[in-house]
């Protein structure tokens, strides 16, 4: 299966502006869901989540039409989600370590962090996957001191190719 020229290129400068990035601006929507939009000349991405710790979510690539409202926009990517901190108390750390990992999404697979990891003196970010961009599924985890805290599911691919 294939997906569209660009795609990849696009996901990881929507993952460097979305959560996680210091610049990112969330806006509430219907039901209280929390929403990023990132948007080029020929394609828009949105992520909405709902939930804190846990949290669930979904993300999505569509075609722009010369439609501003996007009522016609062509869905051509799309990613589900679910995860949270383990234990409440530790919420600061996975938070500390989502704003080092998520804007630095990998080049094979922008959908989180970079699937080397990141280990450092505090810890260790770890996402592991099958598939490639067109179809995957990933888990994130997130350790202290050796100790998992955090973990997330991820689940996507390309649509309406």
């Amino acid at each position: 299966m294939s997906f569209p020229e660009g795609l990849s290129d696009f996901l990881i400068e929507a993952k460097q502006r979305g959560y996680g990035s210091v610049d990112a601006n969330p806006q509430i929507v219907l039901g209280g869901a929390k929403e990023i939009v990132f948007a080029n000349s020929s394609l828009v991405y949105k992520d909405t989540w709902v939930g804190g710790s846990p949290y669930a979510g979904f993300e999505f690539v569509s075609r722009l039409s010369q439609d501003p409202t996007c009522t016609d926009c062509d869905p051509i990517w799309a990613m589900s989600y679910r995860g949270g901190a383990l234990n409440h108390g530790d919420l600061k750390k996975v938070n500390t370590w989502l704003g080092w990992a998520l804007p630095n999404p990998d080049v094979d697979l922008p959908i989180r962090g970079p699937l080397e990891g990141i280990v450092n003196e505090y810890g260790k970010y770890q996402l592991e996957s099958e598939g490639d961009l067109a179809s995957f599924e990933a888990e994130e985890r997130i350790y202290d001191d050796g100790r998992l805290i955090y973990v997330a599911r991820f689940l996507g691919g390309v649509a309406n190719l």
